[in-house]
């Protein structure tokens, strides 16, 4: 509560300055004249006001709008917030999940509550993908048909990519190499220096494989993982450890999690992985015993930051071997269902889709 008075009181004296500052001034005729403030100063002053006032602002005034749609300013802001990552939370409304097969593509920015449905040129089996090229600054969605065999999806066929953020957006057909089934979950996939990964299984050799998508060029390769992703309990979860890609699997002792084993991709081309595994205390047993848990992500710091059904959040320090417990208020309702998702490294981004 006290920081919210702070972040209003804060926002006011800012308004307050810049419309001091934009009011008539009386020249020496007596007349009244306006002194216009640089632009680079009022995007100065615009940064610092949360997302809130900022969607307000584009709301009092054309000027003021046109200028929080500069590309300087977007940029401006975004380098500022990617200073002070924070973790996202979603979770369903009222418990519920669609269980049709129909397939709509909804790109959603939680700085700006802007929605944009992009559809493919099939409603049934497609999945999508989202990655980012830092280089030319590009959101795309990466797009794959299903081929359906007896009622199962089994190898994607056409390949299509959309790039957001252009006058008029379409479809581009794009050529893949090798047939393959990807797997199915928010976790299989992440999107590192502009090279989108994601876990699936080729369907010609039958091998585990990450595809890497290069969200520039739009060109495909693969990596052969020796070690399967896919065991008993689970699916390795992909991570950004320090610039590389990673995977995080927990081994289970029994009815509790003993172990985690990271992988860290070394060199794509020679499709080496380096290999560290983890021993959990067995006193921690009673913190991980019997609940679900899913990796967000890992800090700078070595902490692997991992989400629950609960209403708080794990970080546990790889190099001390311990843990702490960090509360999540505000949210209890939302726990309850036990639908929650949580990602790492979220910066607010003011750009309009």
């Amino acid at each position: 509560m006290e920081n919210q008075r702070q972040n209003v009181s804060e926002t006011e004296d800012l308004l307050a300055v810049f419309q001091r500052n934009t009011r008539s001034k009386t020249s020496t005729d007596g007349g009244e004249y306006s002194e216009p403030i640089p632009v680079d100063l009022v995007a100065e002053i615009f940064v610092r006001l949360p997302l809130k006032s900022i969607a307000r602002s584009r709301c009092l005034s054309k000027y003021w709008a046109s200028i929080l749609r500069l590309p300087y300013f977007t940029e401006l802001f975004l380098t500022r917030s990617c200073a002070r990552p924070r973790l996202l939370f979603s979770f369903l409304k009222d418990g519920w999940m669609p269980r049709k097969t129909h397939h709509v593509s909804v790109v959603c920015n939680p700085s700006t509550g802007q929605t944009l449905t992009v559809n493919s040129r099939r409603r049934l089996g497609v999945r999508s993908y989202f990655g980012y090229d830092p280089i030319d600054k590009q959101h795309k969605v990466l797009a794959m048909t299903w081929k359906v065999n007896r009622n199962y999806w089994m190898v994607s066929e056409e390949h299509q990519v959309l790039t957001l953020g252009t006058s008029e957006p379409s479809w581009r057909m794009i050529e893949c190499c090798i047939p393959h089934t990807p797997l199915y979950s928010e976790y299989y996939n992440i999107c590192i220096n502009g090279v989108l990964y994601y876990q699936a299984v080729n369907k010609s050799s039958g091998d585990c494989i990450i595809v890497c998508f290069d969200v520039k060029s739009e060109k495909f390769s693969f990596v052969k993982d020796k070690d399967a992703f896919t065991t008993s309990y689970g699916c390795a979860a992909l991570i950004n450890y320090k610039g590389k890609l990673g995977s995080l699997l927990f081994r289970k002792s029994f009815t509790y999690y003993g172990s985690i084993k990271l992988r860290v991709l070394e060199d794509a081309e020679k499709h080496e992985w380096s290999e560290h595994i983890f021993v959990l205390p067995t006193s921690w047993k009673n913190i991980f015993q019997d609940t679900w848990l899913h990796v967000v992500k890992v800090t700078q710091t070595n902490e692997i930051v991992l989400a629950r059904s609960s209403s708080d959040v794990l970080y546990y320090n790889t190099e001390t071997n311990t843990i702490r417990k960090v509360a999540i208020h505000g949210m209890e309702e939302a726990f309850k269902d036990g639908i929650v998702y949580a990602f790492g490294d979220h910066v607010e981004d003011v750009k309009l889709l």
